[in-house]
């Protein structure tokens, strides 16, 4: 009946619990009092309640939260990540190219990223045949293969 009438003076829907809910309860407490109700969203579609063999809810959230692509809404998390994936190896060829002893934690200071995604990024390169490492960590330097 609450969620049909929709959202006024003392009932506020939410889809999903956040660190500023605390501001909506306060604020009901300094009026006339409410109801939060907690995984409706602003549109007023409820949680949906299942029983069998075993206990299912489920809520539906706006899809601006969805982790999938729609047209139009931009680019994929994957597609983003293929692309600064490939930007950064790109840096630290470029980079083993200017100077072929530079160390990781050099790499790693001028391309802007961990030591540990340096290690990363190599450990890629080496695998893929591209990039080979001549001689001890100290004293040894790179070699551009591919």
């Amino acid at each position: 009946m609450l969620i049909k009438e929709g959202e006024g003076l003392t009932v506020e829907f939410k889809e999903r619990y956040t660190p500023r809910i605390d501001r909506d309860i306060v604020s009901f407490a300094n009026s006339k009092g409410g109801r939060l109700l907690l995984g409706v969203d602003d549109r007023g579609k409820e949680p949906v309640f299942e029983m069998d063999l075993f206990f299912r809810a489920i809520f539906y959230r706006d899809p601006k939260y969805s982790l999938k692509t729609y047209k139009g809404r931009g680019k994929g998390t994957e597609e983003t990540t293929q692309k600064t994936t490939r930007k950064t190896t790109r840096k630290i060829i470029d980079a083993i190219t200017k100077k072929a002893d530079i160390t990781q934690k050099e790499l790693a200071a001028f391309i802007g990223i961990t030591e540990d995604g340096v290690k990363y990024h190599i450990t890629r390169l080496k695998r893929k045949g591209i990039l080979k490492r001549i001689g001890p960590d100290k004293g040894g330097h790179w070699e551009i293969v591919g």
